[in-house]
């Protein structure tokens, strides 16, 4: 009985370190909102990552940012 309350209490506890981490990560997105120079940078990094994925096959450029736009617009409308 004593071991099952412990692990509870250690669950309890990566708990509230993920929920720490959330919210750390949160403000971080939040404050990137707030920067567009820091919007650029994830936007460049999310399309030279699909890029990347396809083989940097020519052609797809365009797609390529439009779609890490879309995608960083919406993780900082989430938070915001």
């Amino acid at each position: 009985m004593t071991r099952v309350h412990t692990l509870a209490a250690g669950q309890s506890h990566d708990n509230s370190r993920t929920l720490a981490t959330q919210q750390q990560t949160q403000k971080a997105l939040a404050s990137a909102a707030a920067a567009p120079t820091e919007r650029y940078r994830r936007i460049a990094q999310a399309a030279y990552l699909r890029a990347e994925r396809r083989g940097f096959a020519p052609g797809c450029e365009l797609q390529d940012w439009l779609e890490a736009e879309a995608e960083v617009d919406k993780l900082l409308t989430q938070v915001s």
